[in-house]
């Protein structure tokens, strides 16, 4: 979830449904959120209203809907891109709402967070990358064991496999940067077993497929860019946090606090900041002292100065503004323009 200073959001959510005989499944969205797409293993669906109602009436504060999931017995993920507004206006806390799967149990959970300037997000639970990709990892291989599992016909099999390969292919790749990282032995080892794991039994399933190559050598060449460009989003944004949880039931709201530091905006532009209450003070001392009109009278093209600094502190960073200024501030001390007199003149002074 991304969200601005005025409270809009917009965010992305997966889930991973285990083997089922279910053909669909609830879903459950905040009522200030609305539902950009929709996807199914990929593919584009529809949610249909859900006019059931529980014993104690549909809440206010959200909608209720279905989905198709298709075929019986494989895992699926769902996908959501969705758009609002948050619930509170933050302060030292906030509280995050996600789309949710109605009331389905939901083991784990991975947030994550980009605010605005200023804002740094401080919860406990903030994970590290590499313990990240591990959860994603083992939370594929569930998908895989559980493919390997179900009833599903070859030809269901082989289609579940080019769905999640580019997943797969991603998720090797991470998992490979991080193995061979300087993180030790004590994170090397689980990593390496699940990168074993994942290959045998990824290769395992392409079998029982009749796909006896179900990764093409031309496959992870064409897909080693979008492999990287598809890498956890935090090592390219400073911002993001990651924070993973065990979640008891469904998907309970997200609460982390804040840390709200001095302004980015300030932070980057602190020159112009001094600079601009320099001038105010120097303003309200010289309109007490009455050093303004003397100025004005003495240098009256000094106003173009000023002009030039007020328009590069609004526009900054502005170049016209700075030409500007360092005109004004040329002219003015280079005074008016006195009309020069011929070599064979006389001044003559009279009392």
């Amino acid at each position: 979830i991304a969200w601005n200073k005025d409270g809009f959001c917009h965010g992305l959510v997966h889930f991973d449904l285990e083997a089922n005989e279910q053909t669909w499944c609830p879903l459950v969205v905040p009522r200030d959120y609305r539902v950009l797409q929709l996807l199914v293993d990929g593919v584009p669906t529809t949610a249909h209203a859900d006019d059931r109602r529980d014993g104690q009436g549909e809440s206010k504060q959200e909608r209720r809907f279905r989905i198709l999931l298709g075929s019986r017995g494989l895992p699926r993920r769902v996908s959501i891109v969705f758009a609002g507004r948050l619930a509170d206006n933050f302060g030292a806390s906030g509280t995050f709402l996600s789309p949710r799967l109605g009331d389905l149990a939901v083991a784990r959970s991975i947030w994550t967070l980009e605010g605005p300037d200023g804002v740094e997000i401080v919860d406990p639970l903030q994970a590290r990358p590499w313990r990240i990709d591990l959860i994603r990892g083992r939370c594929l291989l569930q998908a895989i064991e559980g493919a390997a599992r179900s009833d599903a016909d070859a030809s269901d099999l082989l289609a579940w496999i080019r769905v999640h390969q580019d997943r797969f292919l991603c998720l090797r790749s991470v998992l490979e940067e991080d193995r061979n990282g300087d993180e030790g032995s004590a994170v090397t080892q689980p990593i390496a077993d699940l990168l074993d794991s994942l290959g045998r039994q990824w290769t395992a399933l392409g079998r029982r497929a009749g796909d006896h190559a179900p990764l093409k050598p031309d496959a992870g060449a064409s897909r080693a860019k979008s492999s990287s460009a598809n890498r956890r989003p935090f090592d390219e944004f400073e911002r993001l946090v990651a924070i993973a949880r065990t979640d008891d039931g469904g998907l309970q709201p997200l609460v982390v606090s804040f840390d709200r530091g001095i302004s980015a905006w300030v932070a980057e532009r602190w020159p112009a900041v001094v600079l601009l209450g320099s001038l105010l003070a120097l303003g309200c001392l010289g309109a007490a002292r009455g050093w303004w009109q003397t100025l004005m009278r003495r240098r009256p093209r000094a106003w173009i100065l000023v002009a030039g600094l007020a328009w590069w502190w609004l526009l900054t960073p502005s170049f016209l503004g700075l030409v500007i200024a360092a005109v004004g501030l040329w002219l003015t001390i280079r005074g008016p323009r006195q009309p020069r007199r011929a070599g064979d003149s006389r001044v003559v002074i009279t009392p």
